[in-house]
């Protein structure tokens, strides 16, 4: 079984919310995971939701913008990753059982406001879970 992973910047989720269900919609393939950066969401927001999917949303507390949330179709087993926070980068992550082993998804975004220092950048690459 093949796993359909889509990426999506939203510049706001709550306002663009029916471009994502457009997409997904009119994929060949429905994806099984959907990553979406800058939801612009906080908790006092509902998260949207897409019929056929659990969600995971990382709100930004840094600054009003970011976000993260990680789509994933009902019926896939998953496990929430415990990320060590990364200073700079927003990352949350999931661990997906497969007929094969386990995948682990991280969705990250990097504000350009921010720097990523090369210290940083290396921490990203060694994502493990605690």
């Amino acid at each position: 079984m093949a796993l359909h992973i889509l990426q999506w910047n939203a510049r706001g989720l709550r306002t663009n919310k029916d471009q994502l269900k457009n997409l997904i919609i009119n994929i060949d393939r429905p994806p099984d995971v959907v990553c979406v950066q800058e939801t612009f969401l906080k908790t006092k927001f509902q998260s949207p939701k897409l019929d056929g999917y659990n969600i995971i949303q990382e709100d930004c507390t840094t600054h009003n913008k970011g976000g993260l949330i990680i789509y994933i179709k009902v019926g896939l087993n998953f496990t929430v990753l415990n990320i060590e926070q990364i200073e700079d980068i927003e990352i949350q992550g999931v661990e997906i059982k497969t007929s094969i082993g386990y995948l682990k998804i991280c969705n990250t975004y990097l504000s350009p406001l921010n720097t990523l220092s090369k210290e940083n950048l290396k921490k990203s690459s060694r994502i493990k879970d605690q």
